[in-house]
């Protein structure tokens, strides 16, 4: 019931904007049961009459009757379903719009720990559900509400008893079935949760099948699936036969009732109580309505499973992120650059505690770099920065902004940022590129490939700027996405801030090379952040802060910091080919 109340709330702004739609296909499906189930039996109880009475005259009239009542519910049916067609699709569109949406509002940390497959699915799955809601289980349930209520009405017609017999055994039949469907709820929520896991197994398997073939760990990942795959097909099985169990077991109090009503009813045609149509007629509604009850326990039963898959996300879309705009963020005045980190205390939602009372100041247009081993607080420095996360205390400001105040999107629009692995959209070369500012010329797309020097190697490529790169880039190289990236990076011109987190790390020497030719371009007039595995990427920075365990132990330019011939100047003399050695932290 919960379950329920939480899909009516969350559907109900949907169906309450095509209302008119709703009840206009609720008449006009209601007229056509009532036509069919209802009114269509009671015209063969009066021809089964004239015929037994030898009256051929009335039985032609009645016929024609009845074949006209089919007419006309097939005409109510075929308008029903175009009208129902209508604004299921319209719905569906919606829900799926409006769905994908709310799947994308979410914070860094939420992606981060959930499967991309598994959330896509879920995403998808919620328009769909409410069709199949919509159809199996409304519409189904409002034409046996109607066909069971006619059946309730004739019944009672026939004789009271039978009516009172019909009455008992549907309120008993309803009580089982929902208490059925209270204990069956958990095990389909359960089931839609393995199935998530599962598909979310799946995905992260293909997506990362160049990797699992670089390793030579087929069979491992293939062990993976098939224990997913197994659990699973388990949990579907425990629910089909707790179904069937409930189901079958409930169904058999329909043919008793059948049963016993047309005994019943034998018996009082024999007392001259009832026609030989009266007593075909009980028999075929109490006949119907054991259909009905049968068809009832398979659309509570998909109903129940239809909720289940929902609600699970549902759950996602109301979830509320961690990082949230305040109600009324104020307008980003972002301008010259000017960064500001003030008592910045910080733990990651897993409990890692990365910063206490952290102090930084980064002036207008400086360059900057951060080196440090490993879990030193580099990174974190950037997310921060980011608002990729929240800070539990302090304070961080650019020109003086509280970046908290103003809204994500308009601060992560003024910031340029080169991560450590650049992925690439399913899409063209120069389609990546242009995503840096949608608003560039071709002009300025080009300028920006040739200043990161993807042009090199674009035109050893068949398709040239056209190519496609390939799911999250992977027909390129490394070095090669890391150009794009950069080249993304250099159009968005109108970043007052740029952060390059290790963003020539998969660059060999000469590609390093070429980036750095073209990093005064790229860093001119901007303040630059530059985290560095690379100790020859930050040698011409401004400053260097050298950082261990959240802190800052040392900061100068890079001849100053030697010349102290501490941390620094030991990561310098350790470093192999350029690179940090990592210790085992």
């Amino acid at each position: 019931m919960k379950n329920f109340k939480k899909l009516i709330q969350y559907f109900w702004k949907y169906i309450r904007e095509y209302k008119v739609a709703f009840i206009g296909n609720f008449i006009l499906f209601g007229a056509m049961v009532a036509i069919t189930d209802i009114v269509t039996p009671i015209y063969i109880k009066d021809l089964t009459n004239a015929l037994t009475e030898l009256q051929i005259g009335s039985a032609y009239k009645i016929l024609m009757i009845i074949l006209l009542l089919w007419i006309l519910g097939r005409i109510f049916l075929f308008a029903s379903m175009h009208l129902l067609s209508w604004f299921e699709i319209k719905l569906y569109k919606r829900i799926q719009k409006d769905s994908f949406e709310d799947f994308t509002k979410h914070d860094y940390h939420f992606y981060v720990n959930n499967f991309t497959g598994s959330l896509v699915e879920k995403s998808t799955r919620i328009g769909k559900n409410f069709v199949q809601i919509l159809d199996n289980a409304l519409f189904q349930v409002f034409s046996l509400f109607i066909g069971i209520i006619g059946s309730l009405v004739i019944l009672f017609n026939q004789h009271v008893y039978i009516g009172i017999a019909f009455i008992i055994f549907l309120v008993v039949y309803i009580i089982l079935t929902l208490w059925a469907n209270k204990k069956l709820a958990p095990l389909h929520e359960q089931k839609s949760r393995v199935r998530s896991e599962f598909r979310g197994v799946s995905s992260d398997i293909i997506s990362n099948i160049q990797t699992i073939m670089f390793f030579g760990n087929r069979f491992y990942d293939l062990e993976r699936f098939h224990n997913k795959n197994l659990e699973e097909a388990n949990m579907s099985l425990r629910v089909w036969r707790t179904s069937i169990n409930y189901e079958q077991g409930i169904s058999l109090l329909a043919p008793l009732f059948t049963l016993g009503v047309t005994f019943y009813a034998l018996s009082l045609f024999q007392q001259d109580l009832l026609s030989v149509g009266a007593v075909i007629l009980v028999f075929s509604m109490a006949n119907s309505v054991n259909s009905q009850i049968w068809r009832l326990g398979g659309i509570s039963r998909n109903l129940v499973a239809s909720i289940g898959d929902t609600v699970e996300a549902i759950e996602i879309i109301e979830r509320v992120p961690d990082v949230l705009d305040v109600d009324k963020p104020e307008p980003i005045t972002i301008s010259r650059g000017f960064i500001h980190f003030d008592n910045v205390s910080f733990s990651y939602p897993d409990g890692e505690h990365v910063f206490e009372k952290f102090n930084l100041s980064i002036t207008e247009g400086e360059r900057i770099g951060v080196v440090g081993k490993s879990g030193s607080g580099k990174t974190s420095l950037t997310k921060l920065l980011l608002r990729l996360y929240d800070l539990d205390k302090g304070s961080i400001t650019i020109d003086g902004q509280d970046i908290s105040k103003v809204a994500q999107e308009d601060l992560r629009k003024n910031i340029a940022y080169i991560p450590q692995d650049t992925i690439l959209f399913h899409r063209s070369i120069l389609d990546n590129i242009h995503y840096g500012n949608l608003n560039a010329t071709q002009d300025e797309v080009m300028e920006a490939a040739r200043a990161a020097y993807v042009d090199e190697f674009v035109h050893n490529l068949e398709n040239g700027y056209e190519t496609m790169v390939g799911e999250r880039g992977i027909k390129l190289s490394g070095g090669q996405r890391q150009r794009v990236g950069i080249a993304r990076a250099m159009l968005k011109k109108e970043a007052p801030i740029l952060i390059m987190d290790e963003a020539t790390s998969a660059l060999d020497s000469k590609s390093e090379f070429y980036i750095q030719e073209s990093f005064e371009k790229l860093s001119e007039g901007r303040t630059t952040v530059v985290i560095a595995h690379r100790l020859s990427t930050i040698q011409k920075m401004d400053r260097i802060i050298v950082m261990d365990k959240g802190a800052i132990i040392e900061e100068g330019n890079h001849e100053e910091l030697l010349k102290k011939n501490g941390y620094y100047a030991e990561l310098w003399n350790s470093q192999i080919n350029g690179f940090i050695e990592d210790d085992t932290e």
